[in-house]
């Protein structure tokens, strides 16, 4: 069992055990010094006597026993402090903008605009030690959450930065295992872009609360999380902030005290700055480039400094920023070997990329105790696109574009891409959450697929990612890649290949139906047809029973993939019984037959004449339950039984395509419709009638409502396919249009 680290947030702690464990010693010492000064050293063994002696040997001896213990069990300390994270202790100037961020000089100097959401987060962090700052891309989170840092370590807090986008995932689970070690009212720990690790940054969170820490003080920064995922950050108290809430204060601080202009030229001149104000880091560069003598600011003026920053300083910086703003726009590191190797790589000497290191202008990831796995990135995707947008439109890293440029149409990435692919480890970013980078990074592979050392390497991530303890929902995301994405017969061979062992165990062990459900669909086909073999269906319908969303979804993938396993799941598995039950009980809600049956679909369609007929009653019981329009909306709002039956008819009909099965349900739910309009053209007649106040003729009123039903089919089935709407309509002598 580990012991938490008190040491942290109480020095005078660590040196009682520097005393405790140095007892010995000294007390040695001590009677060395004693013995030769006689009478002193005789006059001291006479008044404690010789068991006296023994017994203070005894103690001293287990005193440091015990602080030797707590200095083993003390684990290091590898967090890092935010006055490290600020660099402190350095000598550097205070600036308004900086690649790397703010420094503490900065903050201390005052050249940050300090916002208003600070004070309130400071306040909040008393009643609820745990908060989120959210916000999008480039809206001011890490500074907001490192000036809060700034100003608690300035009233004699602990303050601990952890950051997921610049640490490698080993180093980020050590960090926060020691995190846990810590109870202290006085001590702050943050999370900077939790998205980019919600894993692992979830369990510290759960372990968190588990273990009943109450004291330590947890601030998170993220950028928005799909409520649909589970996160432990849902449940927690959240500051939302935007770019635009900062950008006129920031913009009026930098002009008024870097370029001394007054209010009445500051209010004329943010009016420039409007199209930057989305993305702070576009503003802090915009902001860098503005002139008062000009009228206004480009794109191009901005990417004319981020140039003239990069050529100044003869260091290779232009060769070095090119390729890394190629990956880390999409939150991909890069290999460090891939810049320095002269066979395969760039060739670029490692003392200069240090270099950059050393001066903050690029970030190394680096596993604790490890040198071989090392990754470059620059400090924001923000400002990788800016100065990625920089090379695309000036004459800036000519020799790199000429030479990976082998298609001959300028498109240099794409040949880095496919140099990048064939020598790097596709491990480094076979989980990123972009989708864009996806679609880039399947359409080199495509194009080079034929490669045999490409193919291996497909092959490793795809089983490496498989095997892997990272949530499902990334798993699958990097699945879809391949599964959806490269030839039909190269993933036949590849699941053949792989070990889906441990996935299957852990879809078996997990308790989420939805995201199971989720996973099925991605992976439909050879994958799910080879995987389902271990999947523990029982258990699997245990975990589906009561969502029928999530049951709808694994029905479809097995249809799609084997259809022998889903009629036995279905009649065996759940159960004809189960059915009957579930479809029975479904809740009403708008559009609840058209959704609903949707859902519910793949049981009828693998189940047997009895069932789909009892099924069938259930609807029709469910179709007379529905209300029919009040007198004063008719009869020009649409009719909610039929919208709903029509609805139902389009689910059924777009579940028949995907089970590729001619359904009979359909054609009986065409009959209840037909019944169902037969039956709204008299209704509709009636309050027509009602509503004319009896001066329209019948005759006229029945042709009136007739009309306004074939517009309301015609608009339901607009979009059909076209043989199945005119059969549809067919039923009701309209033509379809």
């Amino acid at each position: 069992m580990e012991t938490k680290d008190l040491t942290y947030q109480h020095p005078w702690l660590a040196r009682i055990i520097a005393f405790l464990i140095l007892f010995p010693a000294i007390f040695a010492s001590l009677w060395a010094f004693f013995d030769p000064l006689d009478p002193f050293g005789i006059k001291f063994l006479e008044k404690v006597g010789i068991w006296g002696y023994i017994g203070l040997l005894a103690l001293s001896f287990f005193i440091s026993i015990i602080g030797i213990a707590l200095l083993i069990k003390k684990p290091p300390r590898t967090l890092l402090k935010i006055e490290t994270e600020l660099r402190k202790d350095e000598d550097l100037e205070p600036q308004f903008f900086r690649r790397a961020g703010p420094s503490w000089i900065d903050f201390e100097k005052e050249y940050i605009f300090r916002r208003e959401e600070i004070d309130e987060i400071i306040d909040k962090l008393d009643e609820e030690p745990r908060q989120v700052v959210e916000g999008g891309p480039a809206s001011g989170k890490s500074v907001l959450l490192k000036h809060v840092g700034f100003d608690l370590k300035n009233s004699r807090y602990k303050v601990f930065y952890i950051d997921c986008r610049n640490e490698m995932e080993e180093n980020i689970k050590t960090y926060l295992k020691e995190a846990l070690h810590m109870d202290d009212a006085k001590t702050l720990i943050i999370i900077d872009d939790y998205h980019l690790e919600i894993d692992i940054c979830d369990y510290f969170l759960r372990q968190y609360r588990n273990q009943g820490i109450s004291e330590t003080k947890v601030l998170v920064g993220t950028r928005p999380i799909d409520r649909k995922r589970h996160s432990e950050i849902h449940n927690l108290n959240k500051t939302q902030i935007t770019p635009e809430s900062a950008s006129q204060n920031i913009i009026g601080k930098f002009l008024r005290e870097h370029l001394n202009l007054n209010d009445e030229k500051i209010e004329n001149f943010s009016m420039i700055f409007r199209e930057y104000e989305r993305d702070l880091w576009y503003l802090s560069w915009a902001l860098m480039t503005f002139k008062p003598g000009e009228a206004g600011i480009k794109p191009n003026d901005i990417y004319g400094v981020i140039k003239n920053s990069i050529v100044q300083r003869k260091d290779c910086a232009e060769d070095i920023f090119l390729p890394l703003s190629i990956l880390n726009r999409f939150e991909i590191p890069m290999e460090k070997r891939i810049l320095t190797s002269k066979e395969y790589g760039l060739g670029i000497a490692k003392k200069k990329i240090d270099d950059l290191i050393e001066k903050n202008e690029i970030v190394e990831k680096t596993v604790m105790g490890s040198e071989e796995r090392s990754a470059l990135t620059l400090h924001h995707s923000s400002l990788a696109e800016l100065i990625h947008q920089t090379y695309q439109n000036t004459e800036l890293g000519e020799d790199f574009k000429d030479r990976f440029n082998t298609s001959g149409d300028s498109d240099f990435e794409k040949g880095f891409l496919l140099h990048y692919l064939i020598h790097s480890d596709l491990l480094y970013y076979v989980d990123t959450t972009s989708l864009e980078f996806q679609d880039v990074f399947m359409g080199t592979i495509m194009q080079n697929i034929s490669d045999d050392g490409l193919r291996e390497k497909i092959k490793r991530a795809v089983q490496h990612n498989a095997d892997s303890n990272k949530e499902l929902e990334r798993i699958e995301l990097h699945l879809y890649g391949y599964l959806t994405t490269l030839p039909t017969d190269f993933v036949a061979q590849l699941v053949k290949e792989l070990n889906l062992d441990r996935l299957a165990r852990r879809i078996n062990e997990t308790s989420d139906g939805t995201r199971i459900s989720s996973l099925f669909g991605t992976t439909q086909g050879p994958f799910l047809k080879k995987m389902i073999k271990q999947i523990d269906l029982e258990n699997l319908r245990s975990k589906v029973s009561k969502d029928i969303f999530a049951l709808s979804g694994i029905l479809g993938a097995l249809a799609n993939t084997d259809k022998d396993i889903t009629r036995d799941f279905v009649r065996n598995k759940l159960g004809i019984p189960y059915i009957k039950k579930l479809f029975a009980d479904l809740k009403d809600g708008p559009d609840f037959l058209a959704r609903n049956y949707g859902m519910c679909y793949g049981m009828i369609a693998f189940a047997d004449d009895t069932l789909t007929n009892e099924l069938l009653r259930i609807i029709k019981d469910r179709l007379k339950d529905l209300p029919g329009e009040s007198l004063d909306e008719m009869p020009d709002s649409p009719n909610p039984r039929l919208v709903e039956i029509m609805n139902l008819i389009r689910e059924a009909a777009d579940e028949q395509n995907r089970f590729g099965r001619h359904d009979p349900v359909i054609d009986k739910l065409l009959d209840t419709v037909e019944e169902t309009v037969i039956e709204e053209i008299h209704v509709a007649k009636r309050a027509f009638l009602d509503f004319s106040g009896g001066d329209v003729p019948e005759s006229e009123a029945l042709e009136e409502v007739r009309k306004g039903i074939e517009e309301e089919l015609q608009g339901l089935f607009e979009g059909w396919n076209r043989e199945f709407l005119e059969r549809t309509l067919a039923r009701f002598n309209i033509t379809a249009h």
